[in-house]
């Protein structure tokens, strides 16, 4: 089964598959699930792409008479050790689709999520150098995430935060 992907907006946030969006019970779940739905205390999605320029997308599938949210995604830049650098500031999955397979082939939706980003930071990359290297914060108790990014090539490149975050990079060449 194919995704959908759309640019999030404002006009989304209407949305029930946004209302209802829910990818878990974890901390990091529960802020991921707030973010997307510009639930306090956590900085927005739209406060994000205001703020910072991040892009937001919203991933479908079509189920013939409807469409279901399966996880959104986000890329953007930030500042690391003085250089500007590519940044997924998120990346999350409903509950419902998590480690399910897409069609008969082995990828999860978040693979093709995450393939999103990396293919969208490549063509970034061609004009803006920043985006030759792709970094993100995953929780230290996330093993989940973590697999998935290692999987992708990102490895870890410090250690946890004061928030229990763990930076991790992956390396993109052009």
């Amino acid at each position: 089964m194919e995704l959908a992907t759309v640019d999030f907006s404002r006009e989304n946030l209407s949305l029930p598959d946004i209302k209802d969006f829910d990818c878990g019970e974890e901390p990091w779940a529960r802020a991921a699930a707030n973010w997307i739905k510009s639930s306090p205390p956590f900085e927005s999605a739209l406060k994000s792409m205001e703020k910072h320029g991040t892009t937001v997308w919203l991933h479908f599938i079509d189920l013939g008479f409807y469409r279901e949210l399966v996880g959104f995604s986000s890329l953007g830049l930030t500042q690391r050790s003085r250089k500007q650098v590519g940044f997924i500031p998120q990346l999350a999955v409903n509950k419902l689709f998590q480690g399910k397979g897409v069609g008969a082939g082995d990828k999860h939706y978040s693979d093709l999520i995450l393939e999103h980003l990396i293919k969208v930071a490549q063509e970034r990359a061609k004009t803006e150098p920043a985006y030759k290297r792709l970094c993100l914060l995953v929780h230290a108790d996330n093993r989940k995430a973590q697999c998935l990014y290692a999987k992708f090539g990102f490895t870890i490149v410090g250690k946890q935060d004061a928030r229990a975050l763990v930076p991790m990079v992956k390396c993109l060449l052009t």
